[in-house]
């Protein structure tokens, strides 16, 4: 690993998210020196009801713009609308992504954002649009089925006609999986650094399933969140968040993990 950093080696970080959807996280702390343990808490389904997400989609050129706010938003909605066989949904509207790798998503599915804010938060994304520009317009918004309300609030407010949508659902995921039973054992035991979350939804789920684990137990562990919805979940959970990365991507919250970690030589909350 010429060339790279290893100021997390020795240092142990539980990983929360979907598998499938950790690996660029995983891969870089593990770059960086760091052990990976993943406790994965949450998944996505389509929505029980597709009929709404399905007539969105097939009159996209109805909207004037579409804002997603998630990756998985994207992924859920451009699937969709290959299964009714309506590729063309990809150029049938101005799209607007919240996020780096909301917009990444949207060129792997051969659209591009006209707009994309740096911060994952409702204001910054109403932000994006200066006083009047979407008064009477359309806008649709392709999201989680447990989003939270404010991004719709603060475009109604500037005189947008918000349409909002269940792209997929977020669930608990429940599988005990072998890699499960070692992650547990590792929080049990007080052997975990930093315990990531990367969605409001993940921290309620870790709190359920963890809870054979006394707290006391990793209570040295600092918890990380990618942003602030996060964090205040984790605090209304009684966790203690000690850091959010400070322009909500992955690579901000893993420099941010390694810097926490360095001054902290003994681990966790120290």
């Amino acid at each position: 690993m010429t060339g790279e950093k290893s100021d997390l080696s020795g240092r142990t970080i539980l990983i929360t998210r979907a598998k499938d959807q950790a690996g660029e996280l995983a891969s870089l702390l593990e770059r960086r020196g760091a052990s990976v343990a993943h406790l994965p808490l949450i998944k996505t389904l389509p929505p029980e009801d597709t009929g709404p997400l399905d007539d969105a989609i097939r009159r996209l050129g109805d909207y004037d713009l579409v804002v997603f706010t998630s990756a998985n938003g994207v992924r859920r909605f451009f699937r969709r609308a290959e299964e009714i066989g309506a590729p063309a949904a990809r150029t049938a509207a101005k799209f607007a992504a919240v996020g780096p790798k909301t917009a990444a998503a949207l060129e792997e599915h051969g659209a591009a954002a006209f707009a994309v804010p740096e911060q994952f938060t409702g204001a910054a994304a109403a932000g994006m649009f200066e006083p009047g520009r979407l008064a009477g317009k359309r806008v649709l918004l392709p999201r989680a089925d447990v989003a939270g309300g404010e991004l719709p609030a603060l475009l109604i407010e500037k005189g947008a006609l918000v349409d909002e949508v269940t792209a997929y659902r977020t669930v608990p995921d429940d599988e005990l999986r072998d890699s499960d039973s070692a992650a547990m054992e590792l929080l049990a035991a007080g052997a975990i650094d930093c315990v990531v979350f990367m969605s409001p939804s993940a921290v309620k789920s870790f709190i359920r399933k963890t809870s054979a684990v006394p707290r006391d137990a990793y209570s040295r562990a600092a918890v990380a969140c990618i942003g602030p919805v996060t964090a205040e979940a984790a605090r209304e959970a009684g966790l203690a968040p000690r850091f959010t990365a400070r322009s909500h991507t992955i690579e901000s919250l893993v420099e941010e993990i390694a810097q926490y970690l360095k001054g902290n030589h003994a681990g966790g909350a120290g």
